[in-house]
């Protein structure tokens, strides 16, 4: 080869490599996807393409000759990696030597840094530092590369928050959590599901669901993971059993979901098991008591009914069958009027009386009930109001009384038949001995006058229970006149204490009346004196000897009461149900001393109802009792309407 031939080779090729690295910086400078920064060797920048300039607001020959690349990063950063080189390399790092010392070693090195940009936001990068070589292999600068991974940062950071998120969430659960493989394997478990089934951590991972599911449940559970790695279904819902390591059965109730990939390929369940074992043994309670009420319901003789808020008719037992006559879905959503034709004209408090005790039997007035074959027969009804229901609903108890109502009549007219027979002899023989007694016809010896004494009195008190049987049975029978007018109170109290002060002083018992009331109220005023002539005279029987009987006016609302309060022993609390039935007497030593018929309380009740009045009794502390009576006024004050208590319709 020539020497001009050697030259003219030499001369293009030097050309083609001025015009391959000219074409290299143009693209290096011209490329926006990267930002590419090249510095010399005492780090001042040399390179700052446009994709740097892009990415950091900065404009080439802002930087170029004059910054080092320090300028872009942050100064705490750039200390801390600083340090860590120190430890690696065991001697201090410091300046531009701490972004290129592991490039300078290895020709590269790729981390993340914070950069910071011109207006002052951060974003973080990968940068990629790579050292440049001469000709002679020797380094004369170094290039960096920076890619933005901003948003996959923050993609990472919220992907580390949510995976930290779950596992604290699952660990600690209150209910069991599981991950559980395609296969049914354990592929991790919580404590509470280890403590649920009775396994320690490592031995419950050595199972799999299929071995500690109950046999009778397993098929069901298999179908659902079937179902959903074929894309049928994503999750599902299952009541199920396990087998505990003791051998018991656990009650649960199985929440899973399949994961897939991003191919939809399956890659676990998670299966969220909530205990509910106490649940289902209070369920099993629950079934037992209920099947044990419907046994009761189904053999007592008395009908049981249930209505729901509109009167109709829900339930009906085999008694109330046999007793109307009819099958119980040929009345269910029948109005109650259908059995009870009465009810729509009775009166609302008289269906529904205020109680404290939700729950308790209320009985209504003997009314006529109506069977399938339209006949009709008296029975004795109660309600109660069904508690802790959502919807209100009410139990009817329904008793046949015809036959008893019979009885009671027969008796009632024997009574009367009997009283009215005994009414007039008796007289004469009471007229005959008063005279015989009184001396009107002849003076008597000690001896006579004892026992005709003893005779007199007895008499007397037969036709006082004489009288008593007539008044209870005009009562009973309706036939007892009333003239119900507005009267003031204070005039038939304090006549009432007068009439009878004699009486009580026989037992060395005094009145003291008190208290007032200014409203009218609506009495029969000779009927009210009867009523208050028993209770003044019972306490003034039952009061110790000197004492006090309280008389008491006082406002009740719509009723004005009157008190009658002695300081007697009192009467136990479970003789008071029957203070007011007829022939009713206290079986004591002390009651036995006192005379009476048994009539009088019972009376006094017929006769306050008869007024539209009640009458009452309460124990007086700390020793005593109260009877009361309570009146309507003339105008009583409107009366509350219970709205929470259903109509029978």
């Amino acid at each position: 080869m020539t020497m001009w031939s050697f030259i003219s080779r030499w001369r293009a090729k030097k050309s083609n490599a001025m015009h391959q690295e000219a074409l290299n910086a143009a693209i290096i400078r011209g490329s926006t996807a990267v930002a590419i920064i090249a510095t010399r060797l005492d780090g001042i920048i040399s390179l700052f393409n446009s994709g740097a300039e892009a990415m950091l607001g900065y404009r080439a020959d802002e930087l170029v000759g004059i910054k080092t690349p320090a300028i872009l990063h942050d100064a705490n950063e750039v200390s801390d990696h600083g340090r860590a080189l120190e430890c690696t390399f065991g001697e201090a790092v410091s300046g531009f030597e701490i972004f290129v010392r592991a490039a300078r070693i290895h020709g590269h090195e790729t981390r993340a840094w914070t950069y910071i940009k011109k207006d002052g936001t951060r974003i973080r990068v990968s940068l990629t530092i790579t050292a440049l070589h001469d000709t002679k292999g020797r380094i004369n600068g170094y290039m960096a590369i920076a890619n933005d991974i901003s948003e996959y940062s923050a993609l990472q950071r919220q992907l580390s928050i949510s995976q930290l998120s779950f596992l604290n969430a699952f660990a600690t659960a209150a209910h069991g959590m599981a991950i559980v493989s395609p296969h049914g394997t354990w592929l991790e478990v919580n404590i509470s599901l280890c403590e649920i089934l009775g396994y320690s951590h490592d031995d419950l991972l050595k199972t799999d669901f299929q071995h500690i599911t109950h046999p009778h449940d397993l098929g069901a559970d298999l179908e659902l993971v079937q179902q959903c790695l074929s894309g049928v279904i994503s999750s599902y819902q299952l009541e199920k059993r396990y087998i505990h390591s003791d051998g018991s059965t656990v009650y649960a109730l199985l929440s899973v979901s399949l994961v897939r990939d991003d191919e939809q390929e399956p890659l676990y369940f998670i299966s969220h098991i909530q205990d509910f074992s106490s649940r289902h043994a209070a369920q099993q309670r629950l079934l037992e008591r209920e099947h044990q009420l419907q046994t009761v319901v189904d053999t007592v003789v008395d009908a049981i009914i249930t209505i729901n808020a509109e009167g109709k008719i829900e339930s009906f037992n085999h008694a109330a069958e046999e007793l109307f006559g009819y099958l119980e879905h040929e009345v269910q959503n029948q109005s109650l009027k259908l059995l009870l034709p009465q009810s729509a004209s009775l009166p609302r408090q008289a269906l529904f009386m205020r109680s404290d005790r939700t729950g308790s039997l209320l009985p209504l007035p003997e009314i006529e009930g109506r069977r399938a074959d339209g006949s009709h027969f008296w029975m004795e009804v109660q309600i109660a109001k069904l508690s802790n229901l959502v919807e209100s609903r009410q139990v009817v108890v329904v008793r046949d009384i015809t036959e008893r109502r019979r009885v009671e009549r027969m008796k009632e007219e024997f009574i009367s038949t009997v009283s009215h027979e005994l009414r007039t002899p008796l007289t004469a023989i009471v007229g005959s001995l008063d005279m015989v007694v009184t001396g009107v016809l002849g003076e008597l010896n000690a001896d006579q006058e004892k026992l005709l004494t003893i005779a007199q009195r007895n008499s007397q008190r037969l036709s006082y229970l004489i009288n008593d049987l007539l008044d209870m049975d005009k009562l009973v029978s309706g036939s007892i006149e009333m003239e119900i007018e507005a009267h003031e109170l204070a005039p038939i109290v304090t006549e009432s204490i007068s009439l009878n002060s004699s009486y009580a002083s026989q037992f060395g018992v005094n009145y003291q009346y008190s208290g007032s009331c200014t409203d009218e109220v609506m009495v029969d005023s000779a009927r009210l004196q009867q009523v208050l002539a028993n209770f003044l005279s019972n306490a003034a029987k039952f009061s110790p000897e000197n004492s006090m009987v309280d008389v008491v006016v006082s406002d009740c609302g719509p009723y004005a009461r009157i008190s009658v309060m002695d300081r007697g022993v009192g009467i136990p609390e479970a003789k008071w149900f029957q203070l007011f039935a007829k022939f009713s007497q206290l079986d004591s030593s002390d009651t036995r001393q006192r005379s009476g018929t048994g009539l009088g309380l019972a009376i006094t009740k017929a006769l306050a109802e008869s007024m539209q009045a009640r009458v009452g009794y309460e124990p007086r502390k700390p020793n005593g009792s109260v009877f009361y009576i309570e009146l309507l006024k003339k105008t009583p004050a409107p009366m509350v309407n219970d709205l929470s208590t259903p109509m029978i319709a």
